[in-house]
């Protein structure tokens, strides 16, 4: 019996995958990206800041800041969940992508998602955004279903290699408990 009660977790295909991207746009690809290739949670691809790419160490670092927003004059603090910090593998497609988007967007601000004007969409506009780009491809995703893809795919991956580690696994997803699909 699986633990969340006998339902497997949701996921996309490949082929759900490679219709998404094609659809994707602006940072919608980035978020794509992220969401997929690191298995974050939409918040850290929200709140993912240039700095915390080391492309030298081929890691991103999830961590809590604070941003003095010039639109509002206050400023926004956001943590991780559970308030830890951690570090993610970043694989050399996620690794590429961000190379490359670095190159385009706005050097006036320290996200990484962000409108031209440097400040970073909501986490409602990404999410509602986002759904709606899967929608009109004809593939039911969010930002949360890719977190579940990327694990699936990790688990399937590793256990093909011999090299299954969920601890491994458990630390690059962050706080939760681990309910395997």
């Amino acid at each position: 019996k699986l633990p969340n009660g006998g339902r497997r977790t949701a996921r996309n295909s490949g082929v759900e995958l490679q219709v998404i991207e094609r659809a994707c746009y602006g940072f919608y690809y980035t978020l794509l990206y992220l969401c997929y290739c690191a298995g974050l949670r939409l918040s850290e691809a929200r709140w993912l800041w240039v700095n915390d790419l080391d492309f030298a160490r081929g890691v991103i670092h999830i961590r809590g800041k604070s941003w003095d927003n010039p639109k509002t004059g206050e400023t926004e603090t956001w943590v991780p969940k559970g308030n830890k910090e951690r570090v993610i593998p970043m694989g050399a497609l996620l690794k590429r992508h961000l190379t490359k988007v670095l190159t385009l967007r706005p050097d006036v601000t320290p996200f990484v998602i962000c409108y031209e004007d440097g400040h970073p969409p909501t986490a409602d506009t990404l999410s509602t955004r986002f759904r709606k780009i899967c929608a009109d491809a004809g593939v039911k995703s969010f930002p949360h279903l890719l977190r579940h893809s990327f694990a699936s795919a990790y688990v399937r991956g590793a256990a093909e290699k011999g090299e299954l580690d969920i601890a491994k696994l458990q630390e690059m997803l962050g706080p939760s408990p681990m309910k395997m699909a």
